[in-house]
């Protein structure tokens, strides 16, 4: 800034400060002996000589010798020192000397620095003090002509680059003279708001001040993100209640999903002022509520004053409060469907949340996610049952969310709720399958399966209630067309998505539960009584029929036609004696056309495991009385038992009385072969001449070695009789033809 006048006066002369300042050891190569500056280039120059004592020129002369430069340094620092302007600062002057610069583009970051220089005049002393001592318009002023002088000396010079950097500078130039025309205390440096980080700053800034005005100009003429901005703003007017100037603020940066079924949560800032407006509506109240409140009223709502307004509004008043319509506004706007069906359910207006699902035709997904699985965790499923029926007593509409539904359910394993998902859309037959399913599910034994009876008779129940109208309600009932009809299991389409089965399948199925609670009460019976035919065998027989030696669940009439068979065999050995649970096995066998032979060939080597031979006659004669055995079966059933006792000598007798049970001679010789007794099977096939068993007993002999050398002769001595016999018939036979034969 210029020296006033009176400041120059009270200086002491420039001849005097030369004098005193060269007065040591710097002049003294140049003083004559006499102490003189002769032959210093300061003489003869020296600033400051009065106008008289000059030998000539006018006083401009004098002026502009007074501050002219040498080539000794020191006195150039002084001269430098004690320069001053008498118009400062001025822009022209600087733009005069630069012109004498000799590079352009040089000239202009000079330039480029001063005006750098110049905008850290316009920051506070300290945070919130402006300076009373600068005029912030005239350093502006002199900043935009700068700018302006050095962008000409840039395209100039073909620096495109820095025309641009200059035109950055010019932007935040404009952005200063908002922050002055704004009075602003704290403004920023230019090299501040060139800095990204510096500008993020001075942004967060002004949002804490809530300058908001001010930092959405930072953020757009540095570059930033003016997100942050508008959101501090829409929040801003959020609590000043200004709810159209908030949505005008977010409308900036929010936007709607492109996707509503999709199972996304809502974004920060959506979430945030869903928080924000739910707070104020919870904690609102209306004027005429508080005063026609009594007084103990008035004192709750004191002390809890979110508690008192959430008991005393109605769930018609909460949708009426502005704060939660404008929530509304902003979840219909900008969230999911999901999103909207959790704000209905925590407001606890099933209604609304109900109905959303068929308004707007969300996805099964939105079903399950926002209503069905929120609604088990809290115990609230029937209540969702009831919203559904009102609206559709039919259920047709919700079709494709049952469907979905019992799709979710099954695959996680939630039986129990399954089961009544399907009592309540009217599915009585998977309803009566998911019984069966209780019933069967880890059991143990037959008492375990007789504790769970009462599943059976209500799957009996449902099996009833399909041709009963009276339990169908209001949905109908889907027409029986012979078969299984469409279902959510299947491929097939969603017109009908409960399982419907013909009476006489339904009579069937029925007919089977009741085998099965017959069966369960007859096999728990015996178990009480203590052990049966199974004897201490009868882990090792169950494990043979499963081909396991671990321990095996108990078999029952609902699974496949091996399961169904050891069902039948666990009744004809569950008592003391076969002709307890005879009865109760042919039937089995009889309703689901099972093997018998190969059932009683089960039972009957079981029983000659345990040395029971009485109880395999009785077996048989069991067999017989029902007319429907063969000689041939029963004969299948006694060499299967005479395969068990075969090798064992002990149990010699015990095999020939099975074996003389059989009916055919073949079986006969075919057991004695099996028990080592040749010479009964011998005597059996010599008395019916069967020669192919002698042959047979033979090789046997054979393979026996030693021991069987005289049945080895034997058999082929019998059999060299027979051969010599056929020889002999042979022959007869041609002289009998030849005799016959006519003679010529």
């Amino acid at each position: 800034m210029p020296r006033s006048a009176q400041a120059r006066a009270t200086q002491p002369s420039m001849e005097q400060r030369i004098r005193e300042r060269f007065s040591g050891s710097k002049l003294s190569a140049s003083r004559s002996p006499g102490g003189s500056l002769q032959g210093s280039p300061l003489m003869g120059s020296i600033p400051g000589t009065p106008h008289s004592q000059l030998s000539g020129g006018t006083q401009q002369n004098t002026y502009l010798e007074e501050f002219q430069l040498t080539l000794d340094e020191a006195y150039n620092a002084i001269i430098r020192e004690d320069f001053y302007y008498e118009h400062a600062p001025s822009t022209s002057l600087c733009l005069s000397i630069l012109e004498l610069h000799s590079d352009p583009r040089e000239c202009g970051q000079q330039i480029l620095q001063r005006c750098q220089d110049l905008s850290e005049f316009l920051r506070p002393i300290r945070p919130g003090v402006i300076n009373p001592e600068v005029d912030y318009n005239l350093v502006i002023n002199m900043m935009k002509t700068l700018l302006f002088n050095a962008k000409l000396k840039f395209l100039k010079d073909g620096d495109s680059s820095s025309v641009e950097l200059c035109d950055s500078y010019l932007s935040h130039v404009d952005l200063l003279c908002v922050f002055v025309s704004s009075n602003c205390a704290d403004i920023p440096s230019i090299q501040q708001l060139q800095n990204t980080d510096s500008a993020r700053l001075v942004r967060d800034r002004l949002v804490k001040v809530e300058r908001l005005s001010l930092a959405q100009e930072v953020a757009t003429k540095s570059g930033l993100d003016p997100a942050a901005v508008w959101t501090a703003w829409g929040m801003s007017c959020l609590k000043a209640g200004d709810y159209p100037g908030a949505r005008e603020k977010f409308s900036r940066i929010l936007k709607a999903p492109s996707d509503r079924n999709q199972m996304q949560p809502p974004a920060k800032r959506v979430a945030d002022i869903i928080q924000h407006l739910e707070s104020a509506g919870a904690s609102s109240l209306s004027l005429t509520e508080i005063l026609t409140a009594p007084p103990g009223s008035i004192r709750d709502f004191i002390t809890e004053p979110k508690m008192k307004a959430q008991s005393s509004a109605s769930l018609s008043a909460i949708f009426d409060s502005p704060p939660l319509q404008e929530c509304l506004y902003y979840i219909k706007t900008y969230c999911s469907y999901s999103t909207m069906v959790h704000f209905y359910r925590k407001h606890k207006n099933f209604n609304l949340a109900v109905s959303l699902i068929l308004q707007k035709r969300c996805s099964t997904e939105v079903f399950i996610e926002a209503l069905l699985v929120p609604c088990m965790k809290q115990g609230s499923l029937g209540r969702l049952q009831n919203e559904m029926l009102r609206l559709d007593p039919t259920l047709n509409a919700w079709n494709v969310y049952l469907t979905a539904s019992c799709r979710y359910l099954n695959r996680n394993g939630l039986n129990h709720v399954l089961y009544h998902f399907q009592l309540f859309m009217k599915d009585f037959v998977r309803a009566a399958m998911m019984c069966i399913k209780f019933f069967q599910s880890g059991i143990k034994t037959y008492s375990d399966l007789f504790d769970r009876l009462h599943y059976l008779e209500k799957a009996r129940q449902h099996f009833k209630a399909v041709l009963d109208d009276k339990q169908w309600d209001g949905v109908p009932r889907p027409p029986i067309t012979g078969g299984v009809s469409s279902g959510w299991a299947g491929s097939s389409t969603e017109a009908n998505i409960r399982l419907m089965l013909t009476p006489s399948d339904l009579t069937k199925h029925m007919n089977t539960m009741k085998l099965q609670i017959e069966v369960t009460k007859t096999l728990h019976r015996m178990a009480g009584k203590g052990s049966g035919l199974e004897g201490q065998s009868s882990s090792a027989s169950a494990s043979s029929s499963t081909g396991t030696d671990a321990p095996q669940k108990p078999p029952t009439l609902f699974g496949n036609s091996k399961e169904k068979a050891a069902v039948a065999r666990k009744a004809l050995l569950s008592g003391n004696t076969i002709q307890e649970g005879f009865q109760l096995a042919f039937r089995i066998i009889q309703d689901f056309r099972l093997p018998d032979t190969l059932i009683y060939s089960h039972v009957g080597r079981h029983l000659a495991n345990i040395r029971k031979y009485k109880e395999i006659r009785s077996l048989l004669i069991c067999i017989r009385d029902t007319g429907l055995a063969r000689d041939q079966n029963c004969d299948e059933i006694l060499d299967a038992c005479v395969r068990v006792v075969a090798d064992d000598s002990s149990q010699t007798k015990e095999a020939e009385v099975l074996i003389k049970l059989m009916k055919s001679d073949t079986n006969k010789i075919n057991a004695y072969i099996l028990c080592g007794k040749l010479k009964s099977a011998y005597l059996l096939a010599v008395k019916g001449e069967r020669v192919e068993d002698v042959q047979r007993i033979m090789r046997a002999a054979k393979q026996a070695g030693q021991s069987q050398a005289q049945m080895k002769a034997i058999c082929q001595t019998w059999l060299a009789s027979q051969e010599e016999k056929r020889l002999r018939e042979q022959q007869a036979q041609q002289l009998l033809s030849q005799s016959r034969q006519p003679r010529h």
